[in-house]
């Protein structure tokens, strides 16, 4: 049933000619969509920021950008980390309605895109006998049809509305009064990620002040031990800290690089703690892979070898790069068994980044997290022992 369903939604029970005209829309939106999708993290238009401008968010943040020498500006990409933090950080709303508008702005061949391919989906909805694309992606979903669509969102709309308005009315709080305007009351597109960042610091502030008793128990250390005794009892699994083996194998001296150990296992994979915040580096918190686990002795390394040696010497790889059998060789992965199990397996090593007060190098007092900032941990510690 299944496949006749999805035969009929693609037009088995039309006439031969609105069958090819069919096929024809179809592999059409295929082109059209994929053009589109590529373009879609690259479709920005780029944005800039003056030297005096950027000096506002501190010299690391504007000595890490390049300026023209013409006019003092660093050109930016909308959507990298520089233009979230100026989003997100920068006092002056004209800067942060310039990013948020350079966010939302897209070049000509993007909208022809987008336009045709919505075409190209009408025509394809019109020719299968339903009203819109909706229809179309929603028949055999759960959701079925487009008005369940519009109860569900209209009915967590009016849920979530009260509580909207209250998250509101804490941010209009801390918008600047003027002679003007002595109760300014407008939270615009572009200024809520700087508010929320302003009421989330404040808040944590707050929480400092009359909540040392409860962060005295949760030190970065602390909560790092009791993360090892938890997936210990859990899963068998602690932690190990470990020296880095050169300078260079760590990009700050507060890294911390801690080894994964199983109880049968043995060795698992590398974890690099990067926890606290420092001048020129992205607030917020994130995880990431730099290299992933898997099984390697059943790679076929001679065929990637033999593959390499097969390629034109006039052709690039990818890119600019040729190949060069003089400098080439094969790639060696680091490896090692797994006791009790078959074969030799690459171990993983990820990172996860936080923002958390670094500790006082004067009074060596640890840095203390309030309970969010736990919740921050064991978040990302989540991400990295996945």
């Amino acid at each position: 049933m299944q496949f006749l369903r999805d035969f009929q939604r693609h037009g088995i029970h039309l006439a031969a000619g609105e069958r090819k005209r069919l096929v024809a829309i179809s592999d059409e939106m295929l082109d059209v969509g994929r053009q589109f999708f590529a373009g879609t993290g690259t479709s920005g238009r780029p944005t800039w920021v003056s030297r005096q401008e950027a000096g506002r968010l501190g010299t690391g943040f504007a000595c890490s950008l390049e300026y023209d020498h013409m006019h003092e500006r660093a050109e930016l990409d909308p959507y990298d980390w520089a233009a979230h933090t100026l989003l997100q950080q920068h006092p002056e709303e004209c800067v942060r309605r310039r990013i948020w508008l350079s966010q939302r702005q897209s070049s000509n061949q993007q909208i022809a895109l987008l336009e045709a391919l919505l075409k190209l989906r009408h025509q394809f909805a019109r020719l299968t006998g339903k009203a819109n694309w909706a229809e179309v992606v929603l028949e055999d979903k759960m959701a079925a049809s487009p008005e369940n669509v519009m109860a569900f969102l209209d009915g967590l709309s009016a849920e979530n509305k009260p509580l909207a308005l209250q998250e509101i009315a804490s941010l209009t709080s801390l918008l600047p009064s003027s002679s003007s305007h002595p109760h300014p009351s407008i939270i615009h597109p572009w200024d809520r990620d700087y508010y929320v960042h302003l009421a989330a610091a404040k808040s944590s502030r707050r929480r400092t002040s009359t909540s040392n008793n409860l962060s005295s128990y949760f030190s970065v250390g602390s909560c790092l031990e009791g993360l090892s005794r938890l997936f210990s009892t859990l899963y068998g699994i602690s932690f190990q800290v470990e020296t880095p083996e050169g300078p260079d194998e760590v990009w700050d001296s507060s890294v911390v690089k801690l080894g994964v150990i199983d109880e049968e296992e043995g060795r698992l994979g590398t974890i690099y703690c990067d926890l606290f915040q420092r001048e020129g580096k992205p607030a917020g918190a994130a995880h990431y892979t730099l290299r992933c686990s898997r099984r390697t002795d059943l790679d076929h390394d001679m065929l990637d070898w033999d593959f390499f040696h097969h390629q034109p010497l006039d052709q690039p790889i990818i890119d600019h790069i040729f190949p060069d059998p003089a400098l080439s060789e094969p790639l060696h992965t680091p490896v090692t068994t797994i006791p009790g199990k078959p074969g030799s397996y690459q171990r993983p090593i990820v990172v996860f980044s936080c923002s958390f007060e670094p500790p006082d190098p004067v009074s060596r007092q640890p840095s203390l997290l309030a309970w969010p900032d736990v919740e921050t941990l064991f978040h990302e510690m989540g991400h990295a022992i996945h």
